[in-house]
């Protein structure tokens, strides 16, 4: 019985292109408003009820905007299978690319990190816009609006 309970599980990871490292599937929880705080002094953007969040980190000299992304709680990085992540800023499209790191073993395709450069940014010190898509442990979340500096979650909270 229990290894028929660990091939099922293997098999769900495998259909929907979580890596071996990653947690298991979960349903997103209930709703419950409490505050989350940006692990590397950036924006939070919530995906789903709390489900996990997307921290951006500008550098207005630079342009450089780095997105992580985070559990639930803001708290622990959640590798993705991504190469890149498509965020919309006006009329244009920031491509964040993968970073793999050695430090941590996360690679292109399967990391927690992402990066791109706007020099647009350097002028915008606040802007909103769209992140096209991401899948986070096989849940896939479509335009979802991001807010700089404030994030997306007060605004998203407030409307329900």
């Amino acid at each position: 019985m229990r290894r028929g309970v660990l091939g099922v599980l293997f098999l769900a990871l495998v259909a929907c292109g979580e890596s071996s490292t990653s947690d298991p599937p979960v349903e997103p929880p209930a709703h419950q408003h409490h505050e989350h705080h940006a692990p590397h002094g950036g924006s939070l953007q919530v995906l789903g009820d709390e489900f996990a969040h997307v921290e951006l980190v500008v550098d207005p000299a630079s342009g450089r905007i780095t997105a992580y992304v985070l559990d639930g709680e803001a708290q622990h990085p959640i590798r993705v299978t991504h190469d890149a992540l498509n965020l919309t800023i006006g009329a244009d499209v920031v491509v964040l690319r993968a970073v793999a790191s050695e430090l941590t073993g996360e690679t292109v395709g399967d990391t927690s990190q992402f990066e791109g450069v706007s020099g647009k940014l350097r002028a915008m010190p606040q802007f909103e816009g769209t992140l096209e898509t991401i899948t986070v442990r096989c849940v896939q979340f479509d335009a979802v609006r991001i807010g700089h500096p404030g994030g997306n979650e007060e605004r998203d909270h407030a409307g329900r």
